[in-house]
């Protein structure tokens, strides 16, 4: 908040709203933010306060997206879930292997071990095949968590 008013970042800024827990970081800043800004918003929780504090009133404006990657989000009504999985894009055998090899590869489990390479390679033998196949008969992700 500024003095007497509101201040927004510039368009095509970014603002970062740190503190510790139970300190008003929603309520006091993010949501007000959200309510007054003169144009399009992308905001992040890992609670629903904000959504359901901002979803009226900014889906005047246009769609309201929620990021709801399990699909089990109880969303208020007008707002779009928007899912990802990377089942989407493992329809076939290579788009597979790619995918599970950038999986593998952005985990930091195996990072600095001994033998790194041969257990990112392994892991990626083992995604792949279980990526295909789930999305080759339509399941989720939760499936190839199960498998594993």
């Amino acid at each position: 908040m500024g003095r007497g008013g509101i201040v927004h970042a510039p368009a095509e800024s970014a603002v970062l709203v740190l503190g510790p827990p139970r300190r008003g970081k929603s309520t006091s800043v993010v949501i007000p933010s959200v309510l007054t800004a003169p144009g399009a918003v992308v905001s992040t929780s890992t609670k629903p306060d904000v959504l359901m504090a901002t979803a009226p009133a900014r889906s005047r404006y246009g769609t309201v997206w929620a990021f709801d990657p399990t699909g089990q989000a109880d969303l208020p009504d007008g707002v779009r879930r928007l899912r990802w999985s990377p089942l989407d894009a493992a329809g076939n055998w290579g788009a597979a292997k790619r995918i599970a090899a950038a999986m593998v590869g952005a985990s930091p489990a195996a990072k600095g071990t001994r033998h790194e390479s041969h257990w990112t390679s392994r892991a990626s033998a083992l995604l792949g095949p279980l990526l295909y196949a789930a999305a080759s008969v339509r399941l989720q992700m939760r499936d190839v968590v199960g498998w594993v």
